[in-house]
Order: structure tokens, then sequence, then C-alpha cells
């Protein structure tokens, strides 16, 4: 068993990467945390949402991390450079 201690509120969701290389992990403080999926390092924090994270969807291909926050927010991450796309609506569409 791991024990992660990484954010100080609840964990509303988590979601592997398609490849199984990464976690993402939606916390209540507002922000996604990205572990490696084998080790479960931490890789990453994502910032952006105002609110505690509801849902997170990854694209089939391991490129983008959805995110939705209670204020509603629709966040779109690239990955593996772990910043947000203000377009990221747009730009997934055929994703």
């Amino acid at each position: 068993m791991i024990e992660i201690q990484d954010t100080k509120e609840w964990i509303e969701c988590i979601e592997s990467s398609p490849d199984g290389n990464m976690v993402a992990v939606g916390s209540h403080d507002g922000k996604i945390y990205i572990y490696d999926g084998n080790s479960f390092d931490l890789i990453a924090k994502c910032k952006g949402h105002s609110a505690a994270l509801t849902c997170l969807d990854w694209s089939s291909d391991g490129t983008y991390l959805r995110s939705v926050c209670n204020a509603y927010e629709l966040l779109f991450w690239i990955m593996p450079d772990f910043v947000q796309d203000p377009s990221g609506a747009s730009n997934t569409v055929d994703t």
C-alpha cells in the first residue's frame, strides 16, 4: 500500500493515462497532482481551478487531460508538458 500526502485536502477523482505511465489525482484544493504510474513519485502539479476538482478525463492518446471543478470550469492540459491550453476545447475537437 502506498500513502501519499501531497495535498492537505481530500481526493475527489483519480484517472490513469491510457498507457498507464501517469496518474492524475484531482483534489479539493483545486489542483491536479500528476504521478508516475509505476513509482507514484510526484511529477507535476497543475494549478488553474478556483474550486474543488470533480472530474478528470484523458484523451485516448494521452496528450491531453481534461478537468472540471465545482465552479464549472472546464480546463484542458497538454501532457506531458503539464501546462494549461486555453484553446483546448477547439484544439481537442478531433482528439
